[in-house]
């Protein structure tokens, strides 16, 4: 018999028999699959029914309920012993329910050992292994959630008006971050646009402003290299033309900017992952990674959302479906916002995309907290009003937002530096310029 474990669970149920309301510190946390003994698993979940149905946990009512789980080798006289004979405190049973819980995982890690061997004596694909590591590994590091108290909510939103910060992580564009006010931990925002519209710069201009903020971003890109994804974040910080620097044609200025963009960024908390081929869960535990490195992670980053492996057959919708619902949880569980990019499908016309148009929407609309749209006024203006249209000038379509106002924002897109920023209306001339879809002009200029 493994004494240490058996002394941890017994002083566990003792102090629970000592202090039956001791349960609700433990209830959420431990399950009694945690338990190494079975029948002390058996006895703590009868003891988790009792409470719940609001029954006195005593030795009778706890050795009935046993039985009637279908355990018959848990004999009346050692739950007596539990009991009786118990110097364990209710104070320490946090104690107690961590180091059962600890072991625990302990003895599924040795498990998956085990399952992995068979998996690779079969062939299976070194992808479809390392995924089912992930996921393993993913279900082990999951908390149960226990209901908060509402207190730490209202002090949380306290700070907040006291600070007069918005509720959210800005975005670094402002007239964004007035609409949404910043992007919450927890949250799903979608950005979708078709192919070549700007949906990546925009990503990285907002990743940008939140790393010169002191702030951790994780980026997953699976469509471009890491090496092509830092080029764009050197031309917006350095202000050099992106081709420039590919093309390798910088004169002595340029260089001296690029150094200085570099020396910027390379101080900044930005982790590039370029995996081609990746599932939600490999990515979360790579956040828990960065997070556990770094102390914190306050955004991630999704470059596309079709593009993520579902390691599942069905039609796509279904898949997606299963994808989006996984990054949603994923948002929740690392307590961060999840800024994912998505590809639309060609039903629209005449710039009016609606959520309707999201590609293989499967549950993403349902998931998502916020979907914003990218366009060009001018891609979709007749021939003979192109040239009264500013090339820089797109629109964000906040099509939905269930924490702030919808609308559409202004925004200004540098395409040399592919860099988005507020929009300067002094480009539009006054004769031009038109309320917004809430009834608002652009100021004065």
């Amino acid at each position: 018999m493994d004494q240490h474990l058996f002394n941890e669970e017994v002083c566990l149920l003792g102090a629970i028999f000592q202090d039956p309301k001791a349960i609700f510190k433990v209830y959420s946390t431990l399950s009694p699959k945690d338990f190494h003994f079975e029948k002390y698993g058996f006895a703590f979940a009868a003891m988790r029914e009792l409470a719940k149905e609001n029954i006195q946990i005593e030795v009778f009512s706890v050795h009935d309920r046993v039985l009637k789980n279908g355990c018959n080798y848990l004999d009346k006289n050692e739950l007596f012993a539990i009991a009786e004979g118990s110097v364990s405190s209710a104070a320490n049973i946090e104690y107690y329910a961590d180091m059962i819980k600890d072991n625990s995982n302990r003895r599924a890690l040795l498990g998956l050992g085990g399952k992995i061997k068979p998996m690779c004596d079969n062939g299976e694909k070194i992808e479809d292994i390392e995924s089912k590591i992930y996921e393993e590994l993913n279900a082990l590091g999951r908390k149960n959630n226990e209901p908060k108290n509402a207190a730490e909510s209202i002090a949380a939103l306290d700070e907040m008006i006291q600070q007069n910060k918005y509720a959210g992580l800005p975005t670094g564009i402002n007239a964004l971050d007035r609409r949404i006010t910043g992007m919450r931990a927890g949250e799903m925002i979608v950005l979708a646009a078709p192919p070549s519209v700007g949906k990546t710069a925009l990503a990285i201009s907002i990743a940008n402003n939140v790393i010169m903020s002191g702030k951790t971003v994780a980026f997953f890109s699976l469509e471009m290299t890491n090496a092509e994804i830092t080029t764009r974040f050197i031309s917006l910080n350095s202000q050099v033309n992106s081709r420039s620097i590919i093309n390798g044609t910088l004169n002595y200025g340029d260089r001296e900017k690029i150094l200085a963009g570099v020396k910027r960024f390379k101080q900044t908390k930005i982790f590039i992952d370029d995996s081609s081929e990746i599932k939600v869960a490999e990515m979360r535990m790579k956040c828990s990674a960065i997070k556990c490195k770094t102390g914190s992670l306050d955004l991630v980053v999704v470059d596309y959302l079709q593009l993520i492996e579902s390691g599942k057959k069905e039609n796509q919708t279904i898949a997606m479906g299963d994808i989006s619902r996984s990054l949603k949880i994923m948002a929740k569980e690392l307590d961060v916002p999840v800024l994912c990019l998505s590809q639309l499908n060609r039903g629209y016309k005449d710039g009016k995309i609606s959520l309707f148009n999201l590609r293989d929407s499967g549950n993403i609309e349902q998931d998502a907290n916020q979907v914003w749209f990218i366009s060009f006024p001018i891609d979709f203006a007749k021939e003979n009003e192109k040239d009264k249209c500013d090339p820089k000038h797109a629109k964000l379509d906040i099509a939905k937002n269930r924490s702030g106002e919808k609308g559409v924002v202004d925004l200004q897109y540098e395409a040399e530096y592919t860099l988005f920023t507020d929009y300067d209306y002094s480009r539009l001339n006054k004769d031009l310029r038109k309320a917004d879809a809430d009834g608002f002009f652009p100021p004065d200029v």
